[in-house]
This record gives structure tokens, C-alpha cells and sequence, in this order.
């Protein structure tokens, strides 16, 4: 068994490093103690399922079809054999290009996307963008605009119908549950049931599967892996996860689709002006994925 310790949320990595620069909704409770939500592996991390929650037209997401997940360095042959009976068409990586070189996925056999970007671009922001004092808030913000080429390659994976889809990112919070966000939405999901899902990150996480313990001297001159170093030496209570809102209960995602409500009117219309889905393009997602 691969020794391992807890990979951090961005929320610590944020702490961590605060100058790093670089080049009316069924709730989610009762739908996820059925037991069919999350994939339980030996050594995976937030690996859940998207199906059954409520969407357009009184229907529900299809079972089986799209995913979400943590990283999966450190999974077991066990657990590559529990999702290898998932029947994975294709797996999108929402990390970044240093992450996926500290830590590549052992999911093998499965057609694999990415799109290169720097950690440093994504965790440097201006002092004076803050949120509220919020570092989180002020990175969820940006998330519309950062994370747009990753979540038109997700989309164009769903709508190329090839099978199940799982895309993930290190913790399978933050970025993935953006992108979770506008494809639950794409369906129909009331929001409230969006933020639902989005918060049971908190209890499916198990951070100590999703990197391995960094080497520096394998990753010189590496400002990502002097980060990420630094974030596993924090003290083992600073790397549990931690619920994703802030001290007055505002979800940290909710940053993100407020800054989509302000500037293209709703989630709906950046879907159309960003994500460049057509109204044929919308109506075949839920003919696929709704049931």
C-alpha cells in the first residue's frame, strides 16, 4: 500500500502561500443515503455519482452517466477494478499542468483530456479584487472566466454521447464542483439542490488518497511543489476538510454563480455566450442524461 498524505483544499493552499505568482429541491440527504452516491474505494477520494437528482420536465439525472472525483494517484487494484465496471467512455482533468505531473491519475484504458494551465496563474490574485477580506471568494469569482476552456471540453464530452464521463480535480471540490454546477444546471437542477451537492465534498473527501507525499528534490525549482510541500506540512487539523462557506454561511461556490448572475444574467445565458451550447445543444444533454 502506497504511503500517503493529506493533499490540501485550495482554501489551505490559499493560507498557505499568500504571494505565490507564476509565467424547491429533493434533498441531497435523502437521495444520498441510498447509498448509491459515492463510489467507495480503498484509496479514492470523493468519487460520486451525479444521478437522481431532480431536473427539467419532472425527470431525474440518469444513474451511471457522468461523475465526479478527487484525484486517483494512490487507488488500489481494487479500486481500478471496482471503476473499470463503471464503463468509463472518457475522463476530463480539471487540474492543473502541475498537479497532473506531481500526481497522474492510475486510471488507465480510459480516453483522457486536459488543458494545461499554471497553479501560480489560478492562485495569485490582486489584493485589491478581495471579496470581502475573502481570498476563497475572490477565486470562485474568477472561476467563469479561469476555468471556461475546461468546462467547454467537458460539455463537448457530453454531448459527443460516448458513454460515462468522470472529470475530476485534486480534491474534487472547488473546480469540479464548479463545473458540477453548470452541468447540473445544463439539466435543470433546481440550485438549491446544486449547492447540496456541492457541500457533500465536506463529509467524501478522504485527502490523504489524493496526492502522495511530495519529493522535492525530484521537482526542483517546482514553485507548485514548494506549495503543495509546504501545505502537507501544515498540522494534520489544518488539512481535514472543512466545510466550503464562510463564517456566515454563504457557499463558497455561490461566489462563482453570483458572479455569473451579474455579469450574463444567469447560468443559463453564459452557458450560451461562453460555453457555446445551442438550444439543440441543451435539449440533447437532457435527452441523454435525464431520465
Amino acid at each position: 500500500m502506497l504511503r500517503s498524505i493529506a493533499f490540501l483544499p485550495l482554501a489551505a493552499l490559499l493560507a498557505a502561500s499568500p504571494t505565490l505568482t507564476a509565467s424547491a429541491a429533493q434533498p441531497v440527504a435523502a437521495v444520498a443515503a441510498r447509498g448509491e452516491r459515492v463510489l467507495q474505494l480503498q484509496q479514492g477520494s470523493n468519487f460520486r455519482d451525479l444521478g437522481g437528482y431532480p431536473a427539467a420536465g419532472g425527470k431525474h439525472v440518469r444513474w451511471g452517466m457522468i461523475y465526479r472525483s478527487g484525484g486517483t494517484p494512490l487507488l488500489t487494484d481494487a479500486d481500478l477494478a471496482k471503476i473499470k465496471t463503471l464503463g468509463l467512455a472518457n475522463m476530463v482533468d480539471l487540474r492543473s499542468s502541475e498537479e497532473r505531473v506531481l500526481a497522474p491519475s492510475r486510471i488507465e484504458g480510459v480516453p483522457y483530456s486536459a488543458i494545461g494551465y499554471s497553479m501560480g496563474n489560478m492562485m495569485s490574485m490582486d489584493p485589491a479584487k478581495l471579496v470581502g477580506g475573502d481570498r476563497m471568494g475572490t477565486l470562485y469569482e474568477e472561476f467563469p472566466t479561469f476555468l471556461k476552456p475546461q468546462a467547454k471540453l467537458v460539455f463537448a464530452k457530453l454531448l459527443q454521447k460516448e458513454g460515462p464521463l468522470v472529470y475530476n480535480c485534486s480534491a474534487g471540490q472547488d473546480r469540479t464542483g464548479f463545473v458540477s454546477a453548470l452541468v447540473l444546471s445544463a439539466l435543470g437542477v433546481p440550485r438549491a439542490t446544486i449547492i447540496e451537492d456541492y457541500h457533500l465534498s465536506t463529509t467524501w473527501r478522504r485527502p490523504e488518497y489524493e496526492m502522495g507525499r511530495i519529493n522535492l528534490a525530484a521537482h526542483p525549482g517546482n514553485a507548485a511543489a514548494e506549495l503543495f510541500a509546504r501545505g502537507q506540512d501544515l498540522p494534520a487539523e489544518a488539512r481535514k476538510p472543512t466545510p466550503l462557506k464562510t463564517s456566515d454561511g454563504r457557499a463558497y461556490l455561490e461566489y462563482a454563480l453570483a458572479a455569473i448572475d451579474r455579469r450574463w444574467g444567469s447560468v443559463d445565458a453564459y452557458l450560451r455566450q461562453e460555453i457555446g451550447l445551442t438550444n439543440a445543444d441543451i435539449a440533447s444533454l437532457r435527452v441523454t442524461y435525464l431520465q
